[in-house]
């Protein structure tokens, strides 16, 4: 596990490599200590659902991965959480 803090001491990135490729479950936190980004990592290529959120917390997009291909029913939401619209993408 490596980990990456921003210039005021928070945390920035909870990051996994393995063989030098990104592995594991990644985490994001913004300046302030919220976080922004979560997913998995299979090889150095996205993999499952990755989650990308708004400052207010709520997530901003779901988006799912398959060999770090697109795949699934992605999902776009305003920053109170409301669905805005989905896209669907085949692997």
């Amino acid at each position: 596990m490596i980990k990456f803090y921003w210039d005021n001491g928070s945390l920035q990135t909870i990051s996994f490599f393995t063989k030098g490729n990104k592995s594991g479950h990644w985490s994001h936190y913004s300046e302030d200590g919220k976080l922004s980004f979560e997913g998995d990592f299979v090889e150095g290529k996205k993999s499952g659902v990755h989650k990308i959120y708004h400052s207010t917390g709520k997530v901003a997009i779901q988006e799912e991965y398959l060999d770090g291909e697109k795949t699934g029913t992605w999902h776009f939401y305003n920053a109170e959480g409301t669905l805005l619209y989905t896209e669907n993408h085949e692997h």
